[in-house]
């Protein structure tokens, strides 16, 4: 299931902050529980933090970030200096 339940996107982009009119999934946990998941995936660092502040109680559920396949992701990662 996702975070966002129903949205707008504004301009056509494809980022999360091209989003508005957000409606929150809020009956996410309880779907995660009832089927007994215990690790979630991540597609993006906004999207964990919109689901720890949607779900505060959720700090027993394993949680990981995945690297997006975006082309900004990309480059982020491979074009930092230090790399």
């Amino acid at each position: 299931g996702d975070v966002i339940r129903a949205c707008r996107r504004k301009g056509g982009g494809a980022s999360d902050s091209d989003l508005q009119d957000i409606e929150w999934n809020i009956g996410l946990l309880e779907e995660i529980r009832s089927h007994g998941i215990k690790k979630l995936y991540f597609t993006s660092k906004r999207v964990e933090r919109w689901f720890n502040r949607l779900f505060p109680e959720s700090g027993d559920l394993k949680k990981m970030t995945l690297i997006s396949p975006s082309a900004q992701s990309f480059r982020a990662l491979y074009h930092d200096p230090g790399y």
